[in-house]
């Protein structure tokens, strides 16, 4: 289907796609049209789909206790804290390019403690670091700009609300919800409105207009096959473990079997990219955390890579199906 056939279809009204799931889809596009909105040639986009988005979220965040599930409120509160880690390590040098440099205070007032604070980060110290975030973005606005201001300033929002709704939430637990609030119908209109437009942009090039969007995000996962994977690794090298779908929830577990040389291991796009969160694991050292925690689940790549510029590592690395 050409992003043009989308557009022209009821493709964000699916039954199975839940309004958590088409946020998420939106806020990808959001943060994408937030990336390459050079000149402010998105301003007016991303202003629309914000907003619309924000509605959205309220509306999520608002389900009745009857109906809504404490699955749901808890995946919402780690893809929340998920994305603040994300984003705090990422936008680092833009934020401080906008407000003078590293050695400004202004700059400080973000990374007291450099960028150690974000990557981190956990359910315990997030009222602390979106407060703090919260405050500086309000404080340097101008020098920020609109877009990163309301980014940055968003995350103390949304990390109140899903914590709230999480820690008053008590009932059965159901993977589905499928309400067609108005509030989901807006966000799917701004959708196609932004597929129409940047189609145009990029002159009826799916290829170009692809990069906005991710809509893998907006329907669940099939869980991962249960495999075991072992291995050495030579000094600063890295292997490729997996290249399938992980649900969010799915267990990642292992050991690393060496004595002298630290792994991490975490989830990316490409094998290449740098990775946005992970999981250090010392010498000797067992292991075991949910998929989210290593990075986007709409990624696909488990990576393991040795840190050590003086040893070889070994690993034995297992997804619990």
């Amino acid at each position: 289907m050409t992003f043009f056939e989308t557009l022209m279809t009821d493709f964000f009204d699916k039954e199975k796609i839940t309004p958590q799931r088409l946020y998420n889809c939106g806020k990808y596009t959001l943060n994408q049209l937030i990336l390459f909105n050079t000149g402010g040639i998105y301003d007016t986009l991303i202003a629309e789909l914000d907003g619309a988005l924000q509605s959205l979220l309220a509306d999520i965040t608002g389900l009745d206790q009857g109906t809504n599930t404490q699955k749901n409120t808890t995946l919402s509160n780690n893809k929340v804290l998920a994305s603040f880690k994300s984003t705090m390590s990422e936008k680092q040098g833009a934020i401080a390019d906008k407000v003078g440099g590293f050695d400004t205070d202004a700059y400080r007032e973000f990374y007291p403690n450099s960028i150690s604070d974000y990557p981190t980060a956990n359910k315990t110290t997030m009222d602390k670091l979106v407060q703090r975030v919260n405050a500086a973005a309000t404080k340097y606005a101008i020098q920020l700009d609109t877009t990163l201001t309301a980014l940055l300033k968003g995350f103390q929002v949304q990390w109140e609300k899903s914590r709230n709704i999480q820690e008053t939430q008590i009932g059965v637990v159901e993977d589905v919800r499928t309400d067609k609030t108005p509030d989901r119908g807006i966000v799917g209109g701004k959708m196609k409105k932004t597929i129409g437009l940047l189609w145009t942009i990029n002159e009826n090039n799916d290829a170009q207009t692809a990069k906005y969007f991710d809509f893998t995000r907006l329907y669940n996962y099939a869980h991962h096959k249960h495999e075991i994977f072992s291995g050495s690794l030579a000094l600063s090298s890295l292997k490729l473990l997996s290249n399938e779908a992980f649900g969010d929830d799915q267990i990642i577990k292992g050991r690393n079997t060496s004595t002298n040389a630290t792994f991490i291991i975490y989830i990316v796009q490409n094998i290449g990219d740098a990775p946005t969160l992970f999981l250090e694991v010392k010498p000797g050292k067992t292991f075991s955390t949910k998929a989210i925690l290593l990075g986007d689940t709409a990624n696909t790549m488990l990576v393991i890579k040795n840190i050590s510029t003086v040893n070889e590592t070994s690993y034995v690395v297992e997804i619990v199906e």
